[in-house]
């Protein structure tokens, strides 16, 4: 057992305890490291791998709760910080939406007392003090109804959230790449210069746009489609691979062709000309 999750958990105290010695308890609770469903996910698996641990092989989960839960940076926090020492600042937390990020906190202190009371008992006034643990991890394990909502409800949120992030994490991916970025920022400005493209087309807006071979989120000037279209083909030289496809998509995303999109220009327009002269000094095509 590598107790996957028991180290998981561990690496959660102590990154919410190093955030109390920067933050006040509200900025706390607001750059928690995790959701409060991931908590619930990690803790409750992390509890069967104790319990396992404590029936099979105690002096090995003692070593990993001192290495991968408790330090002295967790201890002194989760001992000595007014936070954990009263709840009369609860309603703040309320005010502020985060009052399941408070009940998360609290019981994080909980369950590091339950692994910090199991590994170290000498530093505890307490009779029966595996007893005690053990039936503290056997109630957050048990197969209530409220155990199993809360657990059922946590995991699945999880699942939504990792599934929303990868298709975030999709979502931001550049789909070309650029080749020639020199050429792509000169175009650029050559677009801005003569009135085709507005000036609040960032760099970072206007690469991604390239990236994505969308370009119907481009903000054009008034009138101007007709000329931006026939800006496609020299922009098509600044993707590295596919460039043809890339053509195409970004044709169809204001709908027309590669065919047309440089329809009604001539290589005497003042513009277009100096379009021509930007690529080939960056191609020599």
């Amino acid at each position: 057992m590598n107790y996957t999750s028991t180290k998981e958990t561990g690496a959660i105290i102590k990154k919410i305890c190093s955030l109390f010695n920067r933050y006040d308890p509200i900025d706390v609770a607001k750059n928690l490291p995790c959701t409060v469903s991931e908590y619930i996910v990690a803790t409750r698996f992390a509890f069967f791998e104790i319990k396992t641990g404590l029936r099979m092989h105690k002096e090995l989960l003692i070593q990993v709760i001192d290495k991968y839960v408790s330090s002295e940076e967790v201890r002194k926090v989760l001992f000595t910080h007014p936070f954990f020492k009263s709840e009369e600042t609860r309603m703040d937390f309320i005010d502020a939406n985060v009052d399941n990020q408070f009940c998360l906190m609290q019981k994080m202190r909980c369950d590091y007392i339950a692994l910090d009371l199991l590994a170290h008992p000498e530093c505890y006034d307490l009779d029966k003090h595996e007893e005690f643990v053990k039936n503290y991890i056997e109630a957050e394990i048990a197969l209530t109804q409220e155990n199993c909502i809360a657990f059922d409800l946590s995991l699945k949120h999880v699942s939504m959230f990792r599934n929303q992030s990868k298709i975030n994490e999709e979502e931001t991916q550049p789909k070309y790449i650029i080749g020639i970025e020199s050429l792509l920022l000169d175009i650029r400005n050559l677009l801005i210069e003569n009135d085709i493209i507005d000036e609040s087309n960032s760099i970072t807006s206007f690469t991604s746009a390239i990236e994505k071979a969308d370009v119907s989120t481009i903000i054009l000037k008034a009138n101007k489609k007709t000329k931006f279209r026939c800006s496609l083909s020299p922009l098509s030289k600044c993707i590295k691979f596919d460039k043809r496809k890339w053509l195409r998509e970004a044709c169809a995303s204001i709908d027309c062709v590669p065919s047309t999109a440089a329809a009604n220009v001539s290589n005497e327009d003042k513009w277009y000309s100096q379009l021509r002269k930007i690529v080939k000094k960056h191609t020599n095509l």
